[in-house]
């Protein structure tokens, strides 16, 4: 069984505009502030300012974006995340992006299966704006932002 470890969470941001974690048992949900390792290997949080706590006591899971997200009208104007991403990125765009782009927007098990192929400023992109760049949501290692009720 996979656990969710330090490698999966370091890339997503931190503090107040930063990733999210749904606590399973409470379906609360708290900001993550930080993250370490215990000598032991298991992942302490930070959330909420720096209330540490161990992981696998807690079973707190990351709040992601399933990497389908990227062409679903979601944002102002029937926009998709791929199009907010190439206005984003419009200032350093160049041939790589434009089949970069394609694999994004062409389907998901193409973008799953090549999504580390990525040119490096779109897979931050993806990190900032919490994709499930790794398969967490797939492993059950995270929660799709999809399922959580508003």
């Amino acid at each position: 069984m996979n656990k969710l470890g330090l490698k999966h969470l370091q890339h997503y941001p931190m503090g107040i505009n930063g990733i999210k974690l749904f606590r399973e048992k409470s379906g609360r949900i708290d900001t993550l502030y930080g993250i370490q390792t215990t000598n032991s290997g298991n992942l302490l949080i930070c959330i909420n300012e720096c209330d540490w706590r161990e992981n696998n006591y807690w079973n707190y899971k990351p709040i992601l974006h399933p990497l389908s997200d990227l062409v679903k009208p979601c944002l102002p104007e029937d926009k998709t995340p791929a199009e907010e991403m190439e206005d984003d990125l419009i200032m350093g765009w160049c041939v790589a992006y434009d089949e970069a782009y394609e694999i994004i927007t062409e389907n998901e098990e193409t973008l799953k299966a090549k999504v580390k192929m990525l040119p490096h400023e779109m897979v931050e992109w993806l990190f900032e704006h919490h994709f499930d760049v790794y398969g967490l949501i797939e492993q059950n290692l995270a929660i799709d932002i999809n399922t959580i009720e508003k």
